[in-house]
């Protein structure tokens, strides 16, 4: 159709799919804090869930008729009553199921990570809220037992249960994915929550709004990744019971913790589910973990953050596409368009012939000329954009019977001597072909839609009769199984000069004395009168030399690169050809290939000026690293040569590599200097010139390259110092509450900061002062130790200190709290917290704060110090 002249344009049909925009009434305010940092929107666009694939939400229960709930509870079990009801009187429970999988796009509420996912609620709390370890065990089980596909446990305890491990074993053998939350104790590593840290369990810690780590979140290498988990939208019970529940608001509300982190991995995970049903809840995990991102390993989230789309677009997508008019058809022209329709949004359409990947999308031209004629197989998947792909998909299978080309031989007749040509006529075919003599290939010979010719050497071949045949490729000549020619007979008689081993294949005739001739040996068997020529790429004759008749023996040509008019030729490859002859008729001919290179490579030195680095070995900046970028004309070797000089002009260290020029070019090579002469001593302090010069296959330099770099002897020495700040010095104090002060009101000290916390434990708040504290510049923090001295006023009272992590954005604290027993003036050591994330200038943020989580209310601390004890590394 295109190639039809009132045809402006032509191309294949494509289906869109509506990108929605949830309904919820909610939507807007979720998708600012938190949907879309976890690219759920776009993960939608994936695929929706199904209600086919259930999330266990095992907690406190969940109210059913909630008008974002209803229709979307399944099934429904209370472990201690052995009933159905599984009225949700706390609303913990309530709340994890509307994050998870609230009805979305309802015009009301909120919308649901896992959007279309059904929800089987499982109780394990009793009328007080209180769970054991046994409710919990037999809610996993049931949860499993009734079909979930994805478990979530937003409960926790910091001691491992024989119970609740095997039911977790249990679960995981019927194929549900167990996800659970961290914990908010905010504690790296210990304790560690269960059942989050059991074998196989998906352990989700929580961040905050910025993506980092949430100050309370539980971290450590045990966690396996992390979603946001402050101000969360969720729904609450429509009646709440003011003596057990957690929330202040009916229907909706929003919360903080791991709780709601946990859910929104567990949406995603039956997002995934819905889109790959034959996949395992290992394959999902993996695609879960493997997609985050934001963090290191050492940030104790993974990898970070929950991202839905990426896991979307990694999970193996298991459906299969529609294939258009494939099977059963028998192919003649050597091309064909393979078309077909994903069986899942945003897949990636594969074709395979052959169980060989040939082009991916829709429609594919695939050329088959090449491949012998016969049934072929051709299997399209579902595959990831990645290129991941199932196992199976949609099989066609077809014939291919091309027509065999008829091999044409010149001369046609008689007895060929020296060479001979094999051509054929391809016609309309896209195809190219390849020439075999005794069923062997030894050339490629044409392209679509005309004859070239091969010339065959038939100095190569035992004088006799020959069988040439001319085999249908593709048109790249790669794949040449294709149908071949009737067999044509072909009779030589040569001679046969034979050649050794080129030296310098590759020259660059610029009179550096560096490769600027070739030597090429050869070998007569008989007296014959000898001619060379240099053929270039196009056919052209550019020189020949006759060397005159020569008696059976070896001999040496040098060739210098010019042509017949006494210049260099042009850079290019070319053919040397020996062509001889006897007199009577016989003919020989040797050929090798070479190349003439005129092009002096380029290189891109990408080092800092003047680097300063200090090659005394502590690990810090102990070598200076060269990087460099080369450009040449050609494949082959580039061979790099650094030279460090001193600043009087001596040559103190000369460095090489080798690297491979991959299409004609070097990106980034590397030579690092240690700082040591040749005699493997470490060179005095000072600056040192350095200088890059690349040498290429063909023996061009590049112009020398300069740099300079300081060599420094100073290295990595432990300091520590103390630094502190009287208790009213604060920066700043916090009052979360009415019932929180930070104040000298009734403080002892007449420089001290009275903190007093005297919030019930059903409102958590903190009494708190920050101070900046003045710290030595330093390569890297090790460690911050911190004490404070002061009393309280009212006992028992637990105090806590925390140390601004710049890689984190938020404070590490000195947890677990300490406790102050005793009414009288002491120093408390809080803890040590570990650099190097911390103070990466002169200013170190501390807080220190009275909670009233574990000992409230009426806890307190009056701060007469706050004190760091800072230990560093600096340069010496």
């Amino acid at each position: 159709m295109a190639a039809r002249p009132e045809v402006a344009a032509a191309t294949r049909a494509h289906l869109f799919a509506p990108l929605v925009t949830p309904t919820d009434t909610d939507y807007a305010t979720q998708q600012k804090t938190y949907l879309t940092s976890i690219a759920a929107p776009t993960g939608w666009d994936y695929g929706r869930g199904n209600a086919s694939v259930k999330i266990a939400v095992v907690d406190t229960g969940v109210d059913v008729g909630h008008p974002d709930l209803v229709g979307k509870v399944v099934d429904q079990y209370d472990t201690v009553t052995d009933t159905t009801d599984v009225t949700d009187g706390v609303g913990h429970g309530t709340f994890v199921a509307g994050v998870a999988a609230a009805a979305t796009n309802n015009a009301k509420g909120i919308a649901g990570v896992g959007f279309n996912s059904s929800i089987v609620a499982v109780k394990v709390a009793d009328g007080d809220g209180f769970m054991s370890d046994i409710d919990v065990a037999e809610g996993i089980r049931k949860a499993a037992d009734l079909g979930a596909k994805v478990i979530n446990i937003s409960l926790g305890s910091d001691t491992s249960d024989t119970a609740t491990s095997s039911a977790v074993a249990y679960a995981q053998g019927k194929g549900a994915l167990v996800v659970a939350s961290a914990g908010n104790s905010g504690q790296e590593g210990n304790p560690k929550m269960y059942p989050a840290a059991y074998a196989g369990v998906l352990s989700v810690g929580a961040t905050d709004a910025k993506g980092h780590r949430a100050w309370f979140s539980e971290h450590g290498t045990w966690v396996s990744m992390a979603a946001p988990g402050i101000n969360i939208r969720g729904t609450t019970p429509r009646a709440l019971d003011p003596a057990l529940t957690i929330w202040s608001k009916p229907n909706y509300d929003n919360g903080n913790g791991t709780s709601f982190s946990a859910p929104m991995v567990a949406g995603a995970a039956a997002l995934l589910a819905a889109r790959a049903p034959g996949a395992t809840a290992a394959q999902i995990k993996a695609a879960l973990v493997s997609t985050a991102h934001g963090y290191t390993p050492s940030y104790g989230l993974g990898k970070g953050q929950l991202d839905v789309a990426k896991a979307m677009a990694a999970i193996v997508p298991t459906s299969s596409p529609t294939v258009v008019g494939l099977d059963g058809t028998t192919l003649v022209d050597g091309t064909t368009n393979l078309q077909g329709t994903v069986g899942t949004p945003k897949a990636l359409l594969h074709w395979f012939v052959d169980g060989t990947l040939v082009g991916t999308g829709s429609p594919v031209v695939w050329d088959y000329a090449g491949l012998p004629n016969g049934s072929h197989t051709v299997v399209a998947k579902d595959c990831t954009a990645a290129g991941v792909c199932p196992s199976s998909g949609r099989t066609s299978t077809v014939t291919i019977d091309i027509p065999a080309v008829a091999a044409v031989v010149t001369p046609a007749s008689g007895t060929a001597s020296g060479s001979f040509t094999v051509g054929a006529d391809f016609g309309a075919l896209p195809a190219s072909g390849a020439a075999f003599v005794d069923g062997v290939r030894v050339g490629r010979i044409g392209s679509s839609n005309f004859r070239t010719w091969f010339e065959v050497n038939a100095s190569q071949l035992s004088d006799g009769s020959h069988t040439v045949q001319v085999g249908l490729c593709d048109p790249l000549g790669v794949r040449c199984d294709g149908v071949k020619s009737a067999p044509v007979t072909v009779v030589t008689a040569s001679l046969h000069p034979t050649h050794g081993t080129v030296v310098n294949p590759q020259i660059s005739p610029n009179g550096d004395g560096v490769k600027d001739t070739l030597t090429l040996p050869y070998t007569l068997d008989r007296t014959q009168t000898v001619v060379f020529k240099a053929v270039n790429s196009g056919g052209t004759t550019v020189r020949t030399v006759s060397l005159g008749s020569k008696p059976a023996g070896s001999y040496t040509f040098v060739y210098d690169g010019r042509n017949d008019a006494g210049t260099f030729s042009a850079t290019s490859s070319y053919t040397l050809r020996l062509e001889t002859t006897d007199g009577a008729g016989l003919k020989g001919l040797v050929t090798v290939p070479a190349r003439i290179d005129k092009v002096v490579p380029t290189v891109l030195v990408t080092s800092a000026k003047k680097r300063t680095f200090y090659p005394v070995a502590d690990t810090y900046k102990d070598t200076w690293v060269a990087t460099y970028d080369v450009n040449d004309n050609a494949t082959g070797t580039a061979k790099t040569t650094l030279t460090v000089k001193s600043s009087t002009g001596t040559k103190v260290r000369t460095l090489t590599a080798s690297n491979s020029l991959v299409s004609g070019a070097v990106t980034e090579g590397r030579l690092t200097w240690d700082g040591k002469n040749t005699a493997g001593a470490l060179v005095a302090a000072g600056t040192y010139s350095v200088s890059l010069v690349v040498t290429d296959t063909s023996g061009q330099k590049s112009v020398a390259a300069t740099d300079t770099v300081t060599v420094s002897r100073k290295k990595l020495t432990t300091f520590t110092k103390v630094v502190s700040k009287s208790g009213f010095s604060a920066y700043a104090i916090g009052n979360g509450a009415a019932c929180v002060t930070s104040t000298r009101t009734g403080s002892t000290y007449a420089s001290g900061l009275w903190l007093k916390n005297n919030c019930p434990r059903t409102n958590p708040q903190i009494a708190a002062a920050w101070y900046h504290l003045t710290v030595p510049g330093a390569v890297s923090y090790t460690s911050f130790k911190v004490t404070t001295s002061g009393r309280s006023h009212s006992q028992p009272a637990e105090v806590i200190a925390g140390i601004y992590g710049t890689q984190i954005d938020e404070y590490d604290l000195t947890y677990p709290s300490k406790k102050v027993t005793v009414a009288t003036t002491q120093t408390l050591t809080l803890g040590t917290i570990t650099g190097p994330g911390h103070a990466p200038g002169k200013v170190v943020d501390l807080v220190v704060f009275v909670p009233n989580d574990a000992y409230g209310p009426l806890t307190d601390w009056d701060v007469q110090t706050a004190k760091v004890t800072v230990t560093y590394r600096a340069l010496a």
